[in-house]
């Protein structure tokens, strides 16, 4: 499936895909295909940037040129349970966080994935929104989200 969603042009985002995760299961897979336009981006400039978007982050994602114009990423991660997200590794924030440090690296800025990277990132429990609270048994709250579902 084509998206083709242009981003500033020299990019574009062909494909997604979720390789159908469960929606009540932490995602253990998701990859996306860039379509590069060469004039303006250079293939291996976009390459070498990914690799170190991705140690710098020590996320598992690979990177894959499918030819001259796209390049696939896929990441990985480790399911669980909605119930017990502290007990995976959610594949598709790890992908979204590098593919906005990716843009952010040509100057492109995508609202939605800067407020993912800077609010959500790799959390579960709201903490950079501020949802996050405990009761005395230290357990998480979730009287917490009725202020989300007010009505």
């Amino acid at each position: 499936m084509d998206y083709a969603k242009h981003l500033n042009e020299s990019l574009v985002i062909k494909d997604i895909d979720t390789y159908g995760n469960a929606i009540n299961v932490v995602p253990k897979t998701c990859h996306v295909t860039l379509k590069v336009d060469p004039k303006k981006v250079e293939m291996n400039d976009l390459v070498q940037k990914l690799k170190t978007i991705i140690e710098e982050t020590h996320f598992e994602i690979d990177i894959y040129k499918i030819d001259a114009q796209e390049i696939k990423l896929t990441s990985y991660g480790t399911p669980s349970h909605a119930a017990h997200p502290e007990l995976g590794v959610n594949a598709i924030s790890r992908l979204i966080i590098v593919l906005s440090k990716l843009l952010k690296a040509y100057e492109i800025n995508i609202e939605l994935l800067d407020f993912f990277e800077k609010h959500i990132n790799i959390q579960y429990h709201g903490e950079n929104l501020g949802i996050s609270f405990e009761d005395e048994s230290r357990k998480i709250n979730f009287k917490c989200w009725r202020f989300l579902f007010k009505k």
